[in-house]
């Protein structure tokens, strides 16, 4: 297995490369990433690198100069080097290889054949250089890895006596177990989000394997060994092995390194999830042991809703009953909305406080009383004249509010939901209520709406917030605001922020940073927006700007 290191300033750049080629079918893995060349360095320090995928400008080091140190401290040229160019730089290709590159990708045109037919040349060349014991030796590693990571899905599953499912491989896993032997072993559950439940088969199974490769390279680049195994479609088992040292010690590490982890999941990789760690052992047998405890931390972030890391000491103190979960009074709640009395709020604060405590409940048991609120929500909105302004909105892929009930992280979460769905509805009935005598001041409206968007467009906007500022219901702001601009509320928030984002693009602002500025901290949503609003991708617009302003440039010159 090829190890592969992508270098660019650019986290879309980065995430392209990744999606653009099945690496795991050409014999390749990306185990790290920089976003300068002196990253990049530090990096080839820490790990081995078989090939780098290299941006010529970026900040700090670019790469050219990255490529002449890497063939100071390589100079039999050992680690293949493909160079990222824009349009208008390829003289910085040119000189790159006078010292060893052996193929160059143009930025803007990162289609996957032409990809492709690149990264297979090199890989061919690659290999060409390998030592045939050098890549035996790795193929094998690589072949071994992958048998312990199943055995350890294996353990962590089976019922029987230890090591009974082993068969004739015992001998072989028994060596493996003298490996560990003495070491500090944890197991770690790392669940994603149930939110991507909602996902095809296809880019589930694209998340998991980027989860795999953001793991691995965040621990093995720390220097420790580790196996992962996927336990389901969001669920990864984790064992990692690490030298004996104080409790303490490596109490501090594992911190470290598993939010830093997390940290990575969600900016490189767009995945949230949450890590149950057990407590160290030092035995094999209690493998199946330690692993269902840190599942049961993982899932305990549904109870608690404080963070994505979970140990064992900061679950054992927490408080438990055994008792039935208690109903909401749903009856008063909603008779006290309809008759537009005080007190609703209230009482929803003291049923869900009284909620908040059953930790050792089913997750059916500790559903079912948030099942039965919101179907008692659904039979109040059809009584009324309110319904399409709530359901309408609150429901989405035919799915009914205890469907969406099913995909929520934590119980905080869905206190939260719940108390926005019953300010939604009161909103709406006061709404409803009021039409017959209020006049018509729907242009006024609109006109504050759109102001507040113009001021606040980098900021988080949403159709629910601004329904809450002019004091009507979302459904009712929505028709009148398409009727009054001819664009709906979302098409008018992502044509401002575009166009404002175009402004900074062309002003030679790095596209990460304009798309930060205008509210889309997400790359890969800020370009599928860009292309919609502007019918080409901000790599494209950018290449664009850059032509124009050199004619201009060479029409002053002249």
């Amino acid at each position: 297995m090829l190890h592969v290191l992508i270098v660019d300033d650019e986290p879309i750049v980065r995430i392209a490369l990744r999606e653009v080629i099945p690496w795991e079918q050409k014999g390749c893995a990306i185990v790290a990433e920089a976003s300068n060349g002196q990253e990049a360095l530090r990096v080839l320090q820490q790990q081995r690198i078989d090939m780098v995928l290299v941006d010529m400008q970026m900040p700090k080091m670019n790469g050219l100069a990255f490529i002449q140190e890497l063939r100071n401290r390589d100079p039999e040229g050992k680690i293949g080097v493909i160079v990222l160019s824009a349009y208008s730089k390829y003289e910085y290709v040119r000189e790159s290889f006078l010292f060893g590159a052996l193929d160059y990708l143009m930025k803007n045109d990162l289609e996957e054949r032409k990809v492709s037919e690149v990264i297979d040349k090199a890989i061919a060349q690659l290999r060409e250089r390998m030592d045939e014991s050098v890549r035996q030796e790795r193929e094998t590693s690589a072949r071994l890895q992958r048998i312990r990571e199943t055995w350890l899905q294996q353990a962590v599953r089976h019922r029987g006596a230890w090591p009974d499912f082993m068969g004739a491989s015992e001998e072989l896993f028994a060596k493996w177990m003298d490996e560990l032997e003495g070491q500090l072993q944890f197991f770690l559950a790392l669940r994603m989000d149930r939110k991507y439940m909602l996902d095809h088969a296809a880019e589930q199974e694209q998340k998991l394997r980027f989860v795999l490769h953001t793991v691995r390279q965040v621990i093995e680049g720390s220097g420790y060994s580790v196996y992962v195994a996927s336990m389901s479609g969001l669920e990864l088992v984790i064992l990692m092995a690490m030298p004996p040292m104080s409790a303490m010690a490596s109490r501090n590490i594992l911190y470290d390194m598993m939010n830093r982890m997390m940290s990575h999941l969600k900016h490189y990789v767009n995945v949230t999830a949450c890590l149950g760690v057990s407590e160290p052992i030092f035995s094999g047998s209690r493998w199946r042991e330690q692993y269902h405890k840190a599942v049961y931390l993982a899932q305990h972030r549904f109870f608690t809703g404080k963070g994505r890391l979970f140990f064992p000491e900061l679950v054992d103190g927490a408080l438990k009953t055994r008792n039935a979960p208690a109903a909401i009074p749903c009856s008063r709640i909603f008779s006290k909305l309809e008759h537009r009395e005080e007190g609703w709020r209230e009482e929803l604060e003291a049923a869900f406080k009284k909620l908040s405590v059953y930790r050792e409940a089913s997750m059916e048991e500790l559903l079912l009383p948030y099942k039965s609120f919101l179907w008692e929500l659904e039979r109040c909105c059809r009584s009324g004249p309110w319904n399409e302004d709530l359901l309408g909105a609150e429901t989405f892929s035919g799915q009914s509010l205890s469907d969406k009930l099913e995909m929520m992280e934590c119980i905080p979460d869905i206190h939260a939901w719940c108390f926005e769905l019953l300010q939604k509805l009161a909103v709406s009935i006061q709404s409803a209520q009021s039409a017959t005598t209020a006049p018509d001041r729907s242009s006024s409206l609109v006109e504050r709406v759109r102001k507040w968007i113009d001021q606040h467009y980098a900021e988080p906007i949403s159709l629910s917030a601004a329904s809450a500022m002019v004091g009507i219901s979302e459904n009712y702001l929505s028709k009148i605001f398409a009727r009054e601009w001819n664009e709906t509320f979302i098409e008018y928030v992502m044509r401002k922020r575009v166009e404002r984002a175009c402004q900074l693009i062309g002003s030679g602002m790095k596209i990460y940073e304009a798309a930060e500025l205008v509210g889309y901290p997400n790359q890969g949503h800020f370009t599928r927006v860009f292309k919609k609003v502007m019918g080409m991708t901000p790599i494209e617009y950018r290449e664009q700007s850059d032509k124009k302003r050199e004619r201009k440039d060479k029409i002053v010159h002249l």
